[in-house]
């Protein structure tokens, strides 16, 4: 005779389930949350990059002047100047221009008002989300942390040891300090201008990730028509197959190029040992099969080159970002390339000028800093450390020499890239093995180079790196926002 459960081992585990929906609950929240701040704050930043081409495109179309709307705050005014794009739907209440660049813009949000919150965009920080009332009042906490002032000469504006999950624990420089979601963590304050600090973890958070996957990128660029790499591959190789064929399968592509006459490379070579097929037939047969991974490989980047990247998101980056900072305070981000040039001072009028959306030229001897860019060493030099960039620049040494350094030299900047592989070589002060990088949000803007990204490199610089490469990966350097009422 069967025998069912018990009242008490149901209740038991409804218990059970009960507690596991607690646990797993605010941690899918947070994660989705996140998710959708950091893809609206980069839809942000394409509204502002597309008003920036639109305001080149007409200055090189009519009388040359990027002036022209640097007196113009209105964001309506703006935005009714230019024909956007048709999926550009934000809009800012008021812009900041000089020189055709936007300086910085308030207000902006989806233009149907489905966003939960405003953001504000800076050529400093990006587009930032504004906190809600609600996460105003969630975010007060007690602060049993430490937070260090800076000494003179440092090019931090001081440290904070905080656990991010747990900001009620003790934490001091004598702790012992992790890189896992709990625990007891070392920031650096970078920038302390406005009502809140904005400081960088002194070394990575977890594992490296992809910035985003081939399959996202495919689907953007190709409008959700196809949803991977693959699919995009079958299809094209379905078009010039002439429809024999609907995928890579060895067997198909063989007799296509072949006209039905072999169906497979051990085929071939039994019919090239017989003599029925001579060093002409393979050597064409060799061209005909690069032809067709030529095309393909075209057909791809063709669409890429055309589509708009600026609004690209780094969505496998922001998804495990989340996963790593559940239960954080301090609305964890991803630093940007902009941020990183604010604090070295590479963004200054007086250095290289430099600023994400500006265009990377790859081989040119001389750089226009109005409207180029190029990757830079944070200290600026070959082989020596200063503030200043003129010895690097105006001699134009694009090369790798400054990165060989001897090891008792240590960088202004060490703590913006200490705990990198072979760090130590560039002037870190520790290194650690296992990680030789981490990624910034912004993709790099070029008509040179495709599918790169900005990073943070263990050689002390700020520097490109490919999305398409399978396996390339980059580590999550976290940033937190919090308010220094909390703090001080």
């Amino acid at each position: 005779m069967k025998k069912g459960f018990t009242l008490i081992e149901l209740l038991a585990v409804i218990v059970i389930l009960a507690i596991i929906a607690l646990i797993v609950t605010p941690v899918v929240s947070n994660i989705v949350s996140n998710a959708k701040i950091a893809a609206n704050a980069r839809s942000v930043e394409g509204h502002i990059r597309n008003i920036e081409l639109s305001i080149i495109s007409e200055a090189f179309g009519t009388d040359g002047d990027m002036n022209k709307y640097d007196n113009v705050t209105s964001g309506s005014a703006i935005e009714a100047a230019f024909m956007l794009p048709t999926n550009d739907n934000v809009t800012c209440t008021s812009y900041t221009i000089s020189n055709g660049t936007i300086q910085a813009a308030t207000g902006c949000k989806e233009k149907n008002n489905s966003w939960s919150r405003t953001y504000t965009y800076s050529i400093a920080n990006g587009a930032v989300a504004n906190e809600t009332e609600e996460e105003e009042e969630i975010e007060n906490f007690e602060f049993n942390g430490t937070k260090v002032a800076a000494s003179e000469g440092d090019t931090f504006k001081g440290i904070v040891y905080i656990d991010p999950k747990n900001p009620e624990t003790a934490c001091t420089a004598d702790s012992e300090l992790t890189n896992t979601n709990t625990g007891c963590k070392k920031f650096y304050i970078y920038d302390d201008s406005g009502s809140k600090y904005k400081m960088i973890m002194d070394r990575n958070l977890g594992d490296n990730v992809e910035w985003v996957s081939l399959d996202y990128v495919t689907e953007f660029i190709t409008d959700g028509e196809h949803d991977s790499f693959v699919d995009f591959y079958n299809y094209n190789i379905g078009i010039l197959t002439n429809g024999q064929c609907s995928s890579y399968i060895e067997e198909c592509i063989i007799s296509y190029l072949t006209d039905g006459e072999y169906d497979s490379m051990n085929e071939l070579q039994e019919a090239y040992d017989n003599g029925i097929i001579d060093d002409d037939y393979l050597n064409e047969f060799d061209e005909a099969l690069t032809e067709l991974f030529d095309e393909l490989d075209n057909a791809y980047f063709d669409l890429y080159n055309q589509s708009d990247l600026t609004t690209l998101e780094p969505v496998t980056l922001n998804a495990q970002l989340a996963v790593d900072t559940a239960g954080w305070i301090g609305s964890p981000r991803i630093i940007t390339a902009d941020e990183i040039a604010h604090i070295v001072g590479a963004d200054r009028e007086d250095t290289i000028k430099w600023n994400s959306t500006k265009t990377y030229i790859e081989d040119k001897e001389v750089i226009d800093y109005d409207t180029e860019i190029r990757w830079f060493n944070f200290d600026g030099g070959i082989s020596e450390y200063s503030s200043s960039y003129e010895a690097w620049h105006k001699t134009n040494q694009y090369n790798t020499s400054h990165f060989n350094v001897p090891t008792t030299e240590k960088s202004n900047y060490a703590w913006l890239y200490d705990y990198l592989d072979s760090c130590i070589i560039s002037g870190c002060n520790t290194e650690l093995s296992g990680a030789g990088d981490y990624w910034t949000s912004n993709i790099v803007i070029s008509d040179d180079i495709i599918g790169c990204v900005w990073k943070v490199k263990a050689s002390g610089g700020l520097v490109f790196d490919s999305i398409f490469e399978t396996g390339n990966t980059g580590g999550i350097r976290p940033v937190l926002e919090i308010t220094k009422s909390l703090i001080d």
